[in-house]
């Protein structure tokens, strides 16, 4: 039922139709929340960022949040930075700095 939602031209639409579909192990849905992670518009990065922030904070979601909170985009930073601090993550360090986040 919720697959089609996977195309869905609404960035909020994928991301809520993503939640559930990754935590029930849906494997397309992983395709499309990487896809959201490096999209151009800055609307789709920020959703891949909440729906990060809504997983279990795996090396890859770890990974993804981290990326996420180095984003050019203000937007994309502060919603990276609140699904980092949702799961009880430590925050990044400045760009640059070599270090990242931390499980």
């Amino acid at each position: 039922m919720l697959p089609p939602y996977l195309d869905d031209k609404s960035n909020r639409v994928r991301a809520n139709a993503l939640i559930p579909l990754l935590r029930s192990g849906y494997r397309m849905a992983e395709c499309t929340l990487r896809e959201m992670v490096v999209h151009t518009s800055n609307f789709f990065r920020s959703s891949a960022a909440y729906v990060l922030g809504e997983m279990a904070p795996t090396t890859q979601v770890v990974n993804q949040l981290d990326s996420l909170a180095r984003d050019e985009d203000p937007t994309v930073r502060t919603r990276a930075l609140a699904s980092v601090e949702r799961l009880g993550l430590r925050s990044p360090a400045p760009a640059g700095s070599g270090d990242s986040l931390t499980i």
